[in-house]
């Protein structure tokens, strides 16, 4: 029996946040995809400002959720901080800062590196640092956890079968492929 497939758009826009009339069509918010299989947790792709309305629309669910970013930029993470699960006390929230890989600007994942520290954090993380936002990330109630090996393992017994590539970018960047469906999700770092 094949699950149920939920695919949302929560934010396309690149770069600057754009919300209004003019935007009204598309919407206005930065870079965010739900994914949900059947009853398993959400795969969130990017955390721009459409991460903010996801967070409303799931607050109440309890969920666990799964969050990958194609890249660090500030258009893929800016929402973070006003995603509510985060305030939720024992909201199972797992990231991804790995997958970017050796490239990564985390500020908080390289300290870690370098004191032997196998817990890292990551670019949702290194913006809650009182400075850009007044909350700081250790205060957040759920305590996000990052993932910094075997994350392809946990997506799988979540459910989420997908393998991840760098993409032939400039930049760098992610794409996603559904094993099981066999479709490409690409999420290119465009310039």
């Amino acid at each position: 029996m094949e699950s149920s497939l939920n695919v949302r758009f929560w934010g396309v826009r690149g770069s600057v946040p754009s919300p209004g009339l003019s935007t009204a069509r598309y919407g206005g918010n930065t870079s965010c995809v739900s994914i949900q299989v059947g009853q398993q947790g959400i795969l969130v792709l990017d955390a721009g400002t459409g991460i903010r309305e996801l967070g409303k629309a799931t607050a109440a669910a309890g969920d666990e959720i799964f969050i990958l970013l194609s890249h660090a930029h500030w258009d893929h993470i800016q929402g973070f901080p006003f995603f509510i699960p985060i305030y939720q006390p024992g909201r199972r929230i797992f990231m991804f800062p790995s997958l970017l890989g050796p490239t990564s600007i985390c500020g908080l994942c390289q300290k870690a590196k370098a004191q032997g520290d196998t817990t890292m954090g990551c670019p949702l993380l290194d913006q809650m640092d009182g400075a850009h936002f007044p909350v700081h990330s250790e205060h957040v109630p759920s305590q996000p956890r990052c993932i910094n090996r075997r994350g392809d393992e946990l997506l799988a017994y979540a459910g989420f079968h997908h393998l991840t590539n760098r993409h032939e970018s400039p930049r760098g960047g992610l794409w996603l492929q559904d094993r099981e469906r066999g479709q490409d999700g690409r999420l290119p770092h465009r310039q």
